[in-house]
């Protein structure tokens, strides 16, 4: 599993809660889109966990770049808020599920697993 996030202690909660799970065997942090692609670069990846607003590459480019890059990757996009319209973008740039991040932490482990095992 990659996270992409920027704030330090969302992405080591999402570490601590993911990292009880026996499927993801690694688990990394990029701190933006562009070392998310670095990491992308090297090795392979389950899924995706990503943010929006984030310094020198934001996660709806992130996404853009990604898709292209790696058209079958899941992604499962987590912004702070999120409107109709941008769901429905998200939805044809091939994000495979959209979450808010200040949804229950129960919420989006359970997601992440549906589309984790729905991919695998």
């Amino acid at each position: 599993m990659l996270i992409v996030e920027d704030n330090s202690i969302i992405a080591n909660s999402l570490v601590t809660c993911f990292g009880l799970d026996e499927h993801f065997n690694k688990l990394h942090i990029a701190k933006n889109g562009i070392e998310a692609l670095d990491f992308l670069s090297k090795q392979s990846y389950d899924i995706v966990l990503c943010d929006d607003n984030m310094p020198q590459m934001n996660g709806w480019q992130f996404i853009q770049v990604c898709k292209q890059k790696f058209p079958l990757l899941p992604i499962y996009f987590l912004p702070d808020a999120i409107d109709t319209k941008t769901y429905h973008s998200l939805a044809k740039n091939g994000v495979m599920a959209v979450g808010i991040k200040s949804s229950d932490p129960d919420e989006i482990i359970t997601n992440t697993l549906k589309l984790f095992y729905s991919q695998n």
